[in-house]
């Protein structure tokens, strides 16, 4: 079930609530870009039994009986739902959707009445719909985090499955490190580089002893048995470390933090402009996560040094000469 059906496409009407178009769009020519979409961008996050229970409540087939705050989260589902979408749905197709396959091949449909869009526009309105689309999905997980009480199925949901388990669990607590907006599908795409660095960076940082004792506590709080130090204050300054090393990774591979490209900002009496970021740009802004990183791996350990002694087995990277018997000096 898709969360625009036939019978409420009412000549297109329904779709254009989201974005101006003609009455004329039947719904033969959307609905496979509309399920692809759906299939390809909202499917992996909810899963089967929620996306089901979201296309219900799109469709009417599914009713908040009486209660407000319910009727109310069923509406802002719907709304963020049906922009993912469509948005998506126009964006991934967009040179399908001015095109027909006939028995002659691949034609361009053009009428007198309207001419092609400009280069420029099709640009500017391609990088729309995609922003509209992802910006769409970040603000239905965020309703569907938020109120778990109206959407039980969340809990279960692959997007919520990912976090379960992991160190970092939210995209506040991204935000609070490394601004990104709090956007849900910017965190999806962090998940395996914070996963990897734990594996790779913290035990050793930590001591294995440790970091056991945070995995344990953290499937089951009673084995957690430093009292001088609570295991969810623990669990986010190890978070913050492992963040860091994250986006370094990511910044590493991909060249970005997002998909969209590093980008700076210029203002002046003309408007904003945009220009993406040169490498020796890029490079700064990686010798400076670098440096943030090793502050905040710095500061780690003095925590543990504070708070949990017993476990703290100094710094490698950091030589301490004893000089108290004076017996090294200067020739």
């Amino acid at each position: 079930m898709l969360v625009i059906e036939r019978e409420n496409w009412d000549d297109g009407r329904l779709m254009s609530q989201y974005v101006p178009v003609s009455a004329s769009l039947s719904w033969e020519k959307m609905e496979g870009s509309l399920r692809v979409a759906q299939d390809m961008y909202l499917l992996p996050l909810l899963g089967t039994e929620l996306m089901d229970k979201l296309a219900e409540i799109c469709n009417g087939e599914a009713d908040a009986n009486g209660d407000a705050g319910a009727s109310a989260a069923y509406e802002l589902a719907v709304k963020a739902a049906q922009t993912a979408v469509v948005c998506l749905a126009l964006w991934s197709n967009y040179d399908a959707l001015q095109l027909r396959l006939t028995d002659q091949g691949w034609q361009r449909q053009e009428t007198e009445t309207f001419k092609g869009a400009y280069k420029y526009q099709e640009d500017a309105l391609k990088q729309m719909l995609k922003n509209r689309g992802f910006n769409a999905i970040d603000g239905l997980l965020d309703i569907l985090e938020r109120d778990q009480r109206n959407f039980p199925l969340y809990s279960e949901c692959p997007a919520a499955m990912e976090r379960k388990g992991s160190i970092v669990r939210s995209t506040g607590e991204v935000s609070d490190v490394v601004f990104i907006n709090r956007s849900h599908v910017l965190f999806l795409r962090l998940l395996p580089e914070l996963k990897t660095v734990e594996e790779m960076h913290l035990a050793a940082t930590i001591g294995k002893p440790l970091y056991d004792s945070l995995k344990a506590g953290m499937e089951d709080s009673e084995k957690w048995k430093y009292e001088d130090c609570s295991l969810e204050r623990f669990r986010i300054r190890c978070g913050r470390y492992l963040i860091r090393l994250a986006m370094i990774r990511l910044l590493l591979q991909t060249g970005s933090i997002t998909d969209r490209g590093m980008y700076f900002v210029s203002r002046s009496l003309d408007g904003d402009t945009s220009r993406g970021a040169s490498n020796d740009e890029i490079a700064r802004q990686l010798n400076q996560m670098e440096r943030d990183a090793e502050a905040e791996r710095v500061s780690l350990l003095a925590f543990i040094r504070t708070y949990i002694p017993s476990e703290y087995m100094g710094d490698e990277q950091r030589v301490d000469r004893d000089n108290d018997g004076k017996r090294a000096f200067w020739a």
